[in-house]
C-alpha cells in the first residue's frame, strides 16, 4: 500500500489537475509532497520504532496514512490535496520501517528469509500495481479512488494488527533530539532540492542553496550523532560490507527503476497514444514476474547465495533498460516493451529480495528499525533522484535534437538517453554488489 501510493497517481495527474485547479508548476507536488515527507522522515521513523515500540509506531503510521488517504480523496482544493499527500508520507515513513523490523525480530529464523523476501518484493510490486490500478481507476471510476482504495485496507490492518502482531521494544527510551532534528532537516532539504530541480533546473538558485543547506546539515548531523551515546544512526550498520552493499545497490536500482516507470508511462501516452487504462495494463507483466521472482529467489538463494542473486537481478534490470533504448514511435509493444518489462520484473524481484535480506541480516534487535529505515531511505532517495536527474537528461537531449527532428522523434531520443543512463546505473549496482559482497560472503543457510 505504501509503495503503491508512489505510482498510483502518475496516470491520474491530468484528471487531478482539472479537478482541483492545479497549475503546471504545482502539479508535480501531488507526487512530490508524498515523496518529500516519506523519504525525509524514514530514518527518524525507523529509530522511533526501535525506541517507542514497533507495533505502536506501525499502527500510528497506518492510522495517519489511512486518514490522509481519505482527505486526499475528498480534497477540493490544491492546498488540501498537497497537505494531505504530505501527511500520507509521514504515515508511510512511520509504518514502512516498523513493518520490516517487526518481521526481522518476530518471525522465527526458518521462515524469516521468506517473509523478508516477500516484504521486499512488495516494493517493486507496489510500483507496478500502482501504474495498473491508477489506469483502471482513472478510466472506469474517478481519480479520487486512487486514494480511497487505501481506506478499507488501512482499516483492516488497524483491526488485524493488534490481534496477530506481537510487540518488541528496545531498551533505549530517549530519542537523540539534536541529531534527530538536524538529520531530519537535512534529509528534507535533500529531497526537496531534488524534487525542485526536476521542475526548475539544477542551476536554479533556490535549488543550489537548498542542496548546500542539505550538505551542511547532514555533515553536522554525522558530527553530532557520532558523539552521541544513543545515536540516531548507529555506526554498526555500516561496518558490515554486505549490508553497505545492499544499501548502495538499492539506491542505484530504484533510481533507475523509478525513472524507467516514469519514461514508459509518458512514452506510451505521449508518443504511442495509449489511454490511461492501456498504459496501466502495459505494466501488468511486471507485477506477475515480480511475484514469480520472489518465489524463485527463496530457492535460488540456497543454491547460489545472495551475492549472485543481487548481481543477476541488477544485470536483468540493465537488460530491460537496454531493450527500451530500441523504442520508437512505430515500435510494437510485444517486440520491445514486453520483453523489457519481463526482464525488469524478474531482475527487480531478485535484486530487491537479495538486498532486503542483506540490509537487515545479523542486525541487533535494538537497531532493526533504523536498519529498515536506512534501507527504505536508500530506496526512496534513489527513486526521487532518478525521477529528477534522468528526465532532466532526457529533456536536454530532446531540446538539442528538436532542432533537426520532429517532435515525436526528438522526444524518443530523449527517452532513449534516459534509458541508457538507467542501464549504466544498473551496471554500477551489479559491480557494487559483486565487489562488496565478495569480501565477506556468508553461507546461505545463515540468512
Amino acid at each position: 500500500m505504501v509503495a503503491l501510493d508512489v505510482a498510483v497517481v502518475n496516470i491520474a495527474l491530468p484528471s487531478i489537475a482539472d479537478a482541483v485547479s492545479l497549475t503546471s508548476s504545482g502539479l508535480p507536488w501531488v507526487v512530490g509532497a508524498y515523496t518529500l515527507s516519506y523519504g525525509g522522515l524514514l530514518l527518524l521513523g525507523g529509530r522511533a520504532a526501535d525506541l517507542f515500540g514497533r507495533r505502536r509506531v506501525f499502527l500510528g503510521g497506518i492510522a495517519l496514512f489511512t486518514f490522509a488517504s481519505l482527505l486526499c480523496g475528498i480534497a477540493n482544493s490544491a492546498d488540501v490535496l498537497i497537505g494531505a499527500r504530505f501527511t500520507q508520507g509521514v504515515g508511510a515513513a512511520l509504518a514502512s520501517p516498523s513493518a520490516l523490523s517487526l518481521i526481522a525480530v518476530l518471525i522465527p529464523a526458518p521462515s524469516r528469509a521468506r517473509a523478508i523476501g516477500l516484504y521486499g518484493a512488495m516494493s517493486g510490486l507496489g510500483l507496478a500495481a500502482g501504474e495498473l490500478l491508477g489506469g483502471v481507476l482513472t478510466s472506469s471510476a474517478s481519480w479520487r479512488w486512487a486514494f480511497w482504495v487505501n481506506v478499507p485496507v488501512g482499516v483492516a490492518l488497524l483491526i488485524a494488527a493488534p490481534l496477530v502482531l506481537g510487540e518488541y521494544r528496545g531498551t533505549r527510551r530517549n530519542l537523540p533530539i539534536p541529531s534527530a532534528l538536524v538529520g531530519t532537516a537535512g534529509m528534507l532539504c535533500c529531497v526537496y532540492a531534488t524534487i525542485r530541480a526536476g521542475g526548475h533546473g539544477w542551476g536554479n538558485m533556490t535549488t543550489v542553496t537548498t542542496f548546500v543547506c542539505a550538505a551542511v546539515l547532514l555533515a553536522l548531523f554525522l558530527c553530532i550523532d557520532f558523539r552521541t551515546k544513543e545515536p540516531l544512526l548507529p555506526q554498526e550498520l555500516f561496518r558490515d560490507r554486505e549490508r553497505t552493499g545492499a544499501y548502495i545497490s538499492t539506491f542505484l536500482l530504484y533510481g533507475g527503476m523509478y525513472a524507467v516507470f516514469f519514461f514508459v508511462t509518458v512514452f506510451d501516452q505521449n508518443v504511442l497514444g495509449y489511454s490511461p487504462l492501456r498504459t496501466g495494463l502495459a505494466f501488468l507483466p511486471v507485477g506477475i514476474t515480480i511475484m514469480l521472482a520472489t518465489w524463485l529467489a527463496r530457492r535460488a538463494v540456497l543454491r547460489f547465495g545472495l551475492r549472485w542473486l543481487a548481481v543477476i537481478g541488477a544485470l536483468l534490470c540493465c537488460v530491460c533498460a537496454l531493450l527500451l533504448t530500441r523504442e520508437g514511435s512505430d515500435s510494437r509493444y510485444i517486440n520491445v516493451q514486453l520483453p523489457a518489462l519481463l526482464a525488469l520484473g524478474i531482475g527487480a524481484g531478485l535484486a530487491t529480495v537479495a538486498n532486503t535480506l542483506r540490509g537487515v541480516h545479523a542486525i541487533q534487535p535494538a537497531s532493526a528499525g533504523v536498519a529498515s529505515g536506512v534501507l527504505g531511505t536508500a530506496r526512496q532517495i534513489g527513486g526521487t533522484l532518478g525521477v529528477a536527474v534522468l528526465p532532466s537528461i532526457a529533456a536536454t537531449v530532446t531540446t538539442h535534437v528538436s532542432a533537426h527532428e520532429d517532435t515525436a522523434q526528438a522526444a524518443t531520443s530523449g527517452y532513449t538517453a534516459g534509458f541508457a543512463v538507467a542501464a549504466c546505473m544498473a551496471i554500477v549496482a551489479a559491480l557494487s554488489s559483486w565487489g562488496i559482497f565478495a569480501g565477506r560472503r556468508r553461507p546461505a543457510s545463515a540468512v
